[in-house]
């Protein structure tokens, strides 16, 4: 059995399409968990409907605020050997699981990785971030692949994971960017991950995704950070489990961890937070210092910007930022 789980918050406008999308796998020896966040609107209703027509799906209400804890109360409900996960914001095509799972049992993997669509802005463009069919083979690899290539795939949607790789994982609660905290750790539980060349999930960014919902705890995990600071200040700590159990991979943690903090940055111009602007250029200079010739493209530039001025690059990576991708 896979269990394929689908978080969500006031979903209406899409959890339709992404739930029909799970029902209608080729697959279906599934388990279809919806683990609703405290809904005002109409996903519960619509869900229920669903549901009488399937019985695999099981809704599940988390009363606490936040992605992080719907994670969590999944996982901890989850009876399949395999996870998936699907945003409610999202959709994927019908051999999301059949193909990912017939990857994994073919290299004997513990994590699959698939290629994505990303759609967004007003006529829902699209453009495809496309990997390779490749299989790493070990746990160094792995975490290379994620601070290199796959730097910007670290969310839990778009993977198939074996149960097994979240024993003693916990996701965060009270943040957002939750992913980029427990990745090292899953990859740790496991041995071996295949990425597959096929795209198979469809990434539209919306803004009433669950990440989105307020609770009085969200963004205070780092005291004076806010939400969009918890990407960078979790790449930060990931840098210490580098430098504790892979240093050759340090260089390239700072270097992951630098693009976020550029984004970051960019946040803290745009809304004049200067004494955190402050804090956040400190780091930064950390992060250029620590990951000295590993630098590459627009890292690379962006960090000759920040050393003429870190307010012009901030200006930059700000309207950078703001762009549809």
């Amino acid at each position: 059995m896979v269990t394929v789980y689908i978080p969500c918050f006031n979903s209406e406008k899409t959890i339709e399409r992404c739930l029909e999308s799970v029902i209608n796998q080729d697959y279906k020896d599934l388990e279809i968990l919806v683990i609703d966040n405290d809904s005002s609107d109409n996903t519960v209703e619509i869900v229920k409907a669903l549901a009488r027509d399937d019985l695999r799906i099981r809704l599940i209400t988390c009363e606490k605020p936040g992605i992080a804890a719907a994670r969590n109360m999944a996982v901890s409900a989850a009876s399949g050997e395999w996870i998936a996960c699907v945003d409610s914001d999202d959709y994927v095509e019908p051999d999301y699981i059949s193909a990912m799972l017939s990857a994994a049992t073919n290299s004997d993997a513990d994590l699959v990785q698939c290629s994505r669509i990303i759609e967004s802005g007003l006529k829902r463009r699209s453009k495809r971030d496309i990997l390779e069919n490749s299989l790493f083979e070990n746990k160094e690899a792995i975490h290379e692949f994620f601070l290199c290539r796959g730097r910007h795939l670290n969310q839990t949607w778009g993977k198939l994971f074996k149960r097994s790789v979240f024993e003693g994982v916990v996701y965060p609660e009270g943040s957002i960017y939750e992913d980029i905290c427990v990745l090292p750790r899953i990859i740790e539980n496991g041995e071996r991950m295949v990425s597959i060349e096929k795209a198979l999930y469809h990434y539209c960014p919306g803004k009433q995704s669950l990440t989105m919902k307020k609770g009085k705890n969200v963004g205070k995990v780092f005291a004076g950070m806010g939400l969009s600071g918890d990407g960078f200040r979790f790449r930060l700590i990931n840098c210490e489990f580098y430098k504790e159990k892979y240093p050759k991979l340090l260089k390239l943690s700072y270097v992951s961890a630098l693009d976020s903090g550029f984004h970051y940055l960019g946040k803290m111009w745009n809304t004049g937070n200067r004494e955190e602007f402050k804090n956040t250029a400190s780091l930064i200079r950390k992060c250029i210092r620590q990951s000295k010739g590993e630098l590459k493209g627009g890292l690379k530039v962006g960090s000759i910007f920040f050393g003429l001025s870190p307010r012009v690059s901030a200006f930059l990576f700000n309207a950078y930022s703001k762009r549809n991708w």
